[in-house]
């Protein structure tokens, strides 16, 4: 309340000074003209800088439109980033469990090869060790006679017969006697 009354006081002093600083009512009508010239021209200034600021203000407002528009594309695209990223993950994890489903399965087919392997090896010597025994059983003639005939039905691709043998032998009845 101070400051305003003496601001008021100031104000009036001033006044006071300005008639006794003009000798006539011309001198201090020119005086106030060119104050009035020289306000229009800053409030002429100061208008056309409030235009210019408020067209910036404008412009700036738009901008950040335009970049709030865009952010939240960006963010759209985030978030559908972000979906496809998870649902990779789940597939990821799915595509892992069935991997690791089918390495067990290939481990096991390979136990039971391995295991069939093995029995067929045991087998195979079996087989060697009772036709060793089988050519030690038997005279020598008898035993190459075999050998060979196992040869010739190996190169030519001789497929076996079935049957009784009696029915593959043709002979003159008086000599058939079995």
């Amino acid at each position: 309340r101070l400051e305003a009354a003496e601001a008021r006081l100031q104000a009036l002093y001033q006044k006071q000074g300005r008639g006794r600083a003009f000798s006539s009512s011309q001198e201090r009508d020119a005086w106030v003209t060119k104050e009035v010239g020289q306000l229009e021209g800053t409030l002429a200034q100061e208008s056309a800088r409030a235009k210019e600021l408020a067209d910036s203000a404008h412009e700036r407002n738009e901008q950040l439109n335009t970049l709030a528009q865009a952010i939240g594309d960006r963010e759209a695209e985030v978030r559908t980033a972000e979906g496809a990223a998870a649902s990779s993950e789940r597939r990821l994890a799915e595509v892992r469990l069935e991997r690791d489903r089918l390495q067990n399965r290939r481990k096991e087919v390979w136990r039971s090869e391995t295991e069939i392997g093995a029995r067929v090896g045991a087998l195979q010597a079996e087989l060697r060790k009772r036709k060793a025994q089988l050519d030690n059983a038997t005279a020598r003639d008898i035993s190459r006679g075999l050998a060979g005939l196992e040869r010739v039905v190996a190169e030519h691709g001789v497929a076996g017969v079935h049957g009784r043998l009696v029915d593959l032998i043709d002979c003159a009845v008086p000599l058939s006697t079995a």
